[in-house]
């Protein structure tokens, strides 16, 4: 069962979408997957966790092959203990809620497409 020791404090609906994401803090490059997306924030699962109020810079990998820079802070930690298995094959314990703070053009467009194959 996951831990759910902070309440819910998401602004807006996430929206599923699997890509990799590299993010640096610290003058340390870390690896992991986001499935979900919103206008000003994403998870991130990865084993490397950041202190909560971290300034994050990532490199997400969108689908069409671009990328997309954007910075963040980390706004929350959630640790699981199980393996959780994302749609990418790859196994996480722990991720991290990340409040974007800065983002370019191409996530703009690749959030835009999201919004455009919900299915009414």
């Amino acid at each position: 069962m996951p831990n759910t020791s902070a309440p819910e404090q998401r602004k807006r609906k996430r929206l599923k979408k699997s890509c990799q994401v590299d993010f640096c803090a610290n003058n340390e490059t870390y690896r992991g997957v986001s499935d979900n997306f919103s206008v000003d924030g994403l998870f991130i699962w990865t084993d490397n966790l950041l202190a909560p109020q971290s300034v994050v810079s990532m490199i997400v990998h969108l689908p069409d092959g671009l990328t997309s820079k954007l910075k963040g802070l980390v706004r929350r930690v959630h640790k699981v203990s199980y393996d959780s298995v994302r749609p990418s094959g790859q196994t996480f314990k722990c991720g991290m809620g990340i409040e974007i703070i800065e983002r370019d053009p191409n996530y703009m467009q690749f959030f835009i497409s999201l919004l455009s194959s919900i299915k009414f």
